[in-house]
């Protein structure tokens, strides 16, 4: 069964499918359409037959309703904002966010230590990719009209927090950059020893 780490308590997933299919007035031929997931296999995350597809599942799904999978697992954007009491502080509203988002609670140096425990050049890519994917949505959401419920309508520190996220992603991606140019250099330089040394064994 597989764990949707970071996410913190997730909700039905087949259910939180139909919401955003029944919001975005999406049949699931069209989903399948967007996304290469076979209308099955939509049918069966929704009637409870595959009741936790996989992460790589989620993702797919989540980018036909503009969100990250994080997002479309903790149903984002889909309550009322006029249902919760708006919080009292940009700093509640800051550790709101945070709770159950692993890598928005890490502090610089918590992510600069994370991002060199990354095995590989191709670890890098994959995650640079998946926060390059993060930062356009929080771009495009910025860029809505601010009465739009996407933008938190009635939420006065909304934009605000979006502001922060985008900050704090800048810090991961100069790091993931930064780690790529590395691990890139000692790739080279792993390459170039073995070739001498097929050059000696030759001669």
């Amino acid at each position: 069964m597989p764990e949707y780490a970071g996410v913190g308590e997730v909700l039905d997933v087949g259910e939180t499918l139909q919401l955003f299919r029944d919001r975005d007035n999406k049949a699931q031929g069209e989903i399948a359409g967007e996304t290469g997931v076979s209308v099955t296999t939509i049918s069966n995350i929704e009637s409870g037959k595959n009741p936790r597809p996989h992460l790589s599942t989620i993702r797919r799904l989540a980018r036909a309703f503009g969100l990250s999978a994080e997002g479309f697992l903790v149903r984002e954007g889909l309550v009322d904002p006029k249902a919760q009491a708006p919080p009292s502080s940009l700093e509640q509203w800051l550790s709101e966010l945070t709770a159950g988002h692993a890598y928005h609670a890490m502090d610089a140096a918590e992510a600069q230590a994370s991002i060199r425990e990354l095995p590989s050049l191709e670890a890098v890519i994959d995650r640079r990719e998946d926060l390059d994917y993060e930062k356009a949505l929080i771009d495009r959401e910025l860029a809505r009209d601010p009465s739009s419920p996407a933008r938190g309508a009635g939420n006065p520190f909304h934009a605000a927090l979006k502001a922060a996220q985008q900050d704090y992603l800048l810090v991961w991606l100069r790091g993931l950059d930064e780690r790529r140019k590395e691990l890139r250099e000692q790739r080279q330089g792993d390459e170039a020893t073995s070739n001498d040394v097929r050059f000696v064994s030759v001669a």
